[in-house]
């Protein structure tokens, strides 16, 4: 039987990564309010601080890049022990991303990739991943478990749609979706497999969730197009994905790992 506090996250800490981007700050609220502690880790705390979260008691800011382990490792050292001693979950949440704008230089028609940026992309959304989770699952192991949720993307499952870009155009050439972007994302599917199975043992359980894509003040035009290919008929709001996170931060998930939950509106049922 469920009982109707399982949701509850109370007594957990929950570490989160890129907890001042746009679904970061969403997540760390949500948790915030089902009764956990966040140690939120990002470079700056503007979103948090627009939200009123950075005075909560309950949320503990590491202004960090992800990337540098040693800081990353040092900053977290320097916690309450109470805190470390808590600490059940990690949602890493923190990526590079390529927002769909004429502004935006990586728009390209010609070339497969550029590859500084693609060599940027991987180290900040794949290798800073395993950073983050090599140096948190430690936490996990000796506080007799937890959950890790890593965030993909439909992109990372499927081809991007470059079609719903055409009409982007910088200096003379159409915006594609970098493939940086998908090989990234991709790889967070084996990593949650990996370390599913590897830390199963110590009542770690690791699943991904791909999400579709968010408004988020993109262009009336690409809007319209990615919706024509959602059967929900429209682009995820900002508070749509904190059910499912709660979800497999809680106790209710307790037999659910190596998972890939696609919360897409139904964008790859097609």
């Amino acid at each position: 039987m469920i009982s109707q506090n399982s949701f509850n996250l109370d007594a957990k800490t929950i570490v989160v990564t890129g907890a001042n981007g746009l679904l970061g700050s969403e997540f760390t609220e949500s948790i915030l309010e089902f009764g956990a502690q966040v140690v939120a880790i990002d470079i700056a705390s503007n979103n948090l601080e627009d939200l009123k979260l950075i005075s909560n008691k309950n949320l503990h800011f590491i202004n960090a890049d992800i990337s540098d382990e040693l800081e990353l490792k040092k900053q977290i050292a320097e916690l309450p022990k109470e805190l470390k001693l808590n600490i059940a979950g990690l949602v890493n949440c923190a990526a590079k991303d390529f927002i769909p704008d004429k502004s935006d230089k990586n728009a390209t028609s010609n070339e497969l990739f550029d590859l500084d940026e693609f060599r940027k992309t991987i180290d900040l959304n794949v290798t800073s991943q395993v950073i983050v989770t090599d140096i948190v699952a430690k936490f996990l192991i000796n506080n007799g478990g937890g959950s890790i949720v890593n965030i993909s993307s439909i992109y990372g499952l499927l081809s991007p749609k470059q079609s719903i870009y055409e009409h982007i155009v910088n200096d003379e050439e159409v915006y594609k979706k970098p493939l940086s972007y998908s090989v990234s994302k991709s790889a967070l599917f084996n990593l949650t497999r990996y370390t599913a199975t590897l830390w199963a043992k110590n009542n770690i359980r690791v699943n991904t969730l791909t999400f579709g894509g968010v408004e988020n003040n993109q262009d009336e035009e690409f809007i319209e197009k990615y919706s024509q290919n959602v059967p929900l008929g429209r682009m995820a709001k900002v508070d749509d994905y904190s059910g499912i996170i709660i979800y497999l931060l809680s106790d209710n998930s307790k037999y659910v790992t190596g998972a890939n939950f696609i919360v897409d509106g139904g964008w790859s049922s097609w």
